[in-house]
């Protein structure tokens, strides 16, 4: 988890930049989703 979120706020390459921001909201949905079961 570090290095993605260090590569999301720190890295100087913009592209890297977004791709690791698309991750960590990946892993931030998923967990979510298992900590909030949806209430359907």
């Amino acid at each position: 988890m570090g290095i993605i979120f260090d590569a999301a706020f720190f890295s100087p390459d913009l592209k890297t930049q977004r791709q690791a921001l698309g991750m960590l909201r990946e892993d931030l949905l998923m967990h979510w989703e298992n900590v909030v079961p949806d209430k359907g």
